[in-house]
């Protein structure tokens, strides 16, 4: 008993190498030809660690990259005073008017209409809003400072004609559109020279909108 047992101790070496060598056809009696080249250790053979998950590479972008483009936000435009808005309607009612402006020792008076020619600028002396009105040719212009009118008035009111005999003649209704500064003086008058029903409607149809008298 004791020798047989003796027997397969020696002959287990034999018997392992075998089994081994089952499980690994690329092994032959100790030859490795066919073997793979890669080696695996004994401690990854036993022990296959799990894959490692790989962490996504954030790709650092510059801050041109990450900048929305903005658009560019304008201020709303100012809107037109009533001054300008009152000027404008004349200008696009095409009618003539005798133009009187007062200044400090001389008057200018003409008849014509508020255009065709219109314009908004700033003074290159002062930097104030100027509203320019020109004949085509502009051998006529006429310009007014908007931000100095104060007040505007709409005066509708009868005037007497005389002949060069000095004869009275009929009375004539006259309607004006004054503009005066702060102060009360008189900038400007503008008489209406068109007498006919256009002129008229024109004329009351100013009142009905702003009143005869209007302040800025």
């Amino acid at each position: 008993m004791r020798a047989s047992s003796a027997f397969l101790f020696l002959l287990a070496p034999a018997i392992q190498t075998q089994a081994f060598q089952a499980s690994r056809p690329w092994i032959h009696r100790g030859i490795t030809a066919s073997a793979p080249s890669t080696t695996i250790s004994k401690k990854s053979f036993y022990h296959s660690p799990s894959p490692t998950p790989k962490t996504p590479i954030l790709k650092s972008s510059s801050s041109s990259e990450n900048t929305t483009p903005t658009t560019p936000t304008n201020d709303p435009p100012t809107p037109p005073s009533k001054a300008q808005q009152i000027l404008t309607s004349i200008h696009q009612s095409k009618l003539p008017f005798r133009i009187i402006v007062l200044g400090t020792d001389s008057i200018l008076e003409t008849t014509s209409p508020l255009g065709p020619r219109t314009s908004l600028a700033l003074s290159p002396k002062t930097n104030e809003p100027l509203m320019t009105f020109a004949s085509e040719d502009k051998s006529f212009e006429f310009h007014v400072k908007v931000d100095k009118v104060c007040k505007v008035t709409f005066v509708a009111l009868e005037k007497k004609i005389r002949v060069e005999d000095g004869e009275e003649e009929e009375r004539k209704m006259m309607r004006v559109c004054r503009f005066l500064n702060e102060k009360g003086n008189l900038i400007c008058s503008l008489i209406l020279a068109e007498e006919g029903e256009e002129g008229v409607k024109w004329f009351e149809g100013m009142i009905d909108t702003y009143g005869d008298e209007v302040l800025m």
